[in-house]
């Protein structure tokens, strides 16, 4: 899935357990070579556990994350434009501009700074708080710029 859009989608299921009973399952992850697919909603029912059975589904696509050096040059402007209203803008003002879920470039140096601005105290980069706090900083911040463009993505 290259683009954002709506896709029918068919994943090829083998039935795991092989019991002679039927599988009934609602709201299954799977792995494709395109990604991971959370909660696809379907129904199925296995009877024959010796074969493959594939599922047919409609997936909207809201956005596709980029490695930024395979951006286009329109689009690499798009992500620095918006990047650059959160140091123009403080919350207020963005937030009156691009709603709630817009936050200035002064709010991440302090949400960081707070969370891990002193050697004694560092809650962000020693032990297991290096990832949560990491990947909940980069959702607010990829969040603040879709309040600007929602065809962003960090």
């Amino acid at each position: 899935i290259d683009d954002v859009g709506v896709y029918t989608c068919t994943v090829s299921l083998t039935p795991i357990n092989s019991n002679g009973k039927s599988i009934r399952r609602n709201k299954q992850s799977f792995v494709t070579s395109k990604g991971l697919l959370n909660n696809v909603d379907y129904s199925s029912k296995f009877d024959d556990y010796s074969t493959s059975y594939d599922l047919s589904f409609t997936m909207a696509v809201k956005y596709v994350r980029r490695e930024i050096r395979t951006l286009t040059e329109e689009d690499r402007n798009k992500f620095f434009n918006a990047l650059r209203l959160t140091y123009t803008y403080n919350d207020v003002d963005g937030q009156a501009l691009y709603g709630s879920k817009f936050h200035s470039a002064e709010y991440f140096l302090h949400l960081h700074l707070q969370g891990a601005g002193t050697s004694d105290c560092d809650h962000w980069h020693d032990g297991a708080g290096i990832l949560p706090h990491h990947v909940a900083i980069t959702l607010q911040l990829e969040q603040s710029l879709q309040s600007i463009d929602p065809s962003l993505s960090v």
